[in-house]
């Protein structure tokens, strides 16, 4: 394996409209495989993306922590806007840093915040690719099952087969609530 000398951390944000979800997969678009592709490119050396999480086919994010590693240097923000050109317009750095070799996206990850969005009115030819529709919702039953999941769970039954049984399957979710706007809910889980 080749050695390298620098870790580099990113915020990225992502329309995930056309991509297969963020994890590499085969003959389809993703997230990991743009940024990969890019990157290599831009250092002219194959990296890895080490990503903080993975999301699922069509799915967004905003501030997502991703890592590599590489042995170039290039100053920070000529290596951003040289990503930045070079990716696809859905896909963007926000940050870009060097950072300790022994960062890792997912394993110094502390915490994850998730929002969903469910559209109950105005609803926007724009919308589809961001919100969920849904006409009624009693909002009191929503946050009395909310509050069923805050706290430490065990989600194995979540994984698939061939995970490693022993794995701790225990997460804690510190905040799950839904705030009412004016023509959607957002239901944030943290």
């Amino acid at each position: 394996m080749e050695e390298y000398s620098y870790n580099v951390k990113a915020i990225i944000e992502y329309d995930g409209t056309r991509y297969s979800g963020f994890q590499i997969q085969k003959d389809k678009d993703s997230i990991e495989g743009e940024l990969t592709n890019t990157i290599s490119r831009v250092l002219k050396e194959d990296i890895k993306i080490i990503g903080s999480g993975r999301t699922d086919a069509h799915v967004h994010a905003k501030g997502q922590v991703i890592n590599f590693y590489t042995s170039r240097k290039i100053d920070e923000s000529r290596l951003k806007y040289a990503i930045n050109r070079m990716l696809e317009k859905d896909i963007r750095v926000i940050d870009l840093k060097y950072t300790d070799m022994s960062f890792h996206s997912r394993f110094s990850a502390k915490k994850k915040e998730y929002h969903y969005l469910i559209k109950f009115d105005n609803f926007s030819a724009f919308d589809f690719n961001y919100y969920l529709e849904h006409k009624k919702m009693d909002l009191n039953k929503v946050n009395e099952v909310l509050e069923l999941f805050k706290g430490s769970h065990n989600y194995h039954s979540f994984t698939t087969n061939d995970v490693d049984k022993r794995k701790n399957f225990n997460k804690f979710i510190y905040e799950a609530k839904v705030i009412k706007h004016s023509d959607y809910y957002e239901f944030i889980f943290i």
